[in-house]
């Protein structure tokens, strides 16, 4: 039986956000824009979501709001993109499949940047399923980056479920990631406890309800990466000095209980 947390969370999505479809939502896909991440304990979830819904619609698919989403990541055998991102490289990238589950399984390879001037770029092409190596029609995305001549294998698998929404103007998108599961050479991890939220905006607007509404829960902008945290749980030689803090909190997150209000 779910947690009571977790059904005044769908029970707050059902009856107090406007819904918004599919189509509807890809008027602000966002495909060049700046994020903004945090991390917090899903107790915080249900209150913060109450207050976002004046100002928010939530994305609805067959009656569901809280969708399952499936990645599979790559990376070079010595983990030359962790470590890109683990040293703060300039014009780094993500390459990896994903799948929205409860829309009949669609499939993107996408290769993923985040720039030199802090954008993150996102590059996509449709595939039929997630398979084990590059895709034919992917290739031509890693052209003319630096990553080209890269040898590329399946490195970590992903799995969460998502809530996305997206302000009444329609110019600004807001994920909340939960149920974290990470898959990879004979390890499973999970992080029940563990909400993610990502604000995509075409440029960084504070003064955004979003953004004043987080300020208000006192839940703060901090850097944390699905991957580099999942490959940290499933290879635990990598280094980590730059993640250091971030998994001691998530580490004491894991550890409250979880509090229905």
């Amino acid at each position: 039986m779910p947690n009571p947390i977790f059904q005044d969370i769908a029970q707050c999505l059902r009856n107090q956000f406007d819904k918004v479809s599919l189509a509807e939502l890809g008027q602000v896909q966002l495909m060049d824009r700046c994020d903004t991440k945090c991390f917090f304990h899903v107790n915080q979830l249900p209150k913060l979501l109450s207050d976002l819904s004046p100002y928010y619609n939530v994305l609805e698919i067959a009656d569901l709001h809280c969708l399952q989403y499936d990645s599979l990541y790559f990376d070079t055998p010595d983990f030359a993109l962790y470590h890109h991102h683990h040293n703060h490289h300039s014009n780094r990238y993500k390459i990896r499949f994903r799948q929205y589950v409860e829309s009949n399984r669609l499939t993107f390879f996408e290769v993923k940047q985040k720039s030199n001037k802090g954008r993150t770029l996102k590059k996509r092409v449709r595939c039929v399923d997630i398979i084990d190596q590059l895709p034919g029609e992917g290739t031509p995305l890693l052209q003319n980056t630096s990553i080209a001549n890269f040898r590329l294998q399946p490195m970590l698998r992903i799995g969460y479920k998502r809530i996305t929404l997206v302000n009444k103007d329609f110019t600004e998108r807001a994920t909340i990631d939960l149920h974290l599961t990470f898959d990879s050479n004979n390890i499973h991890t999970e992080l029940p406890r563990i909400a993610i939220i990502e604000v995509k905006q075409d440029h960084i607007d504070r003064r955004s309800p979003m953004m004043q509404t987080l300020h208000q829960h006192k839940i703060y902008a901090g850097s944390i990466s699905k991957y580099c945290v999942g490959m940290l749980f499933c290879y635990p030689q990598l280094k980590a000095n730059n993640f250091k803090k971030t998994m001691l909190r998530i580490e004491r997150l894991q550890h409250l209980p979880l509090i229905s209000a």
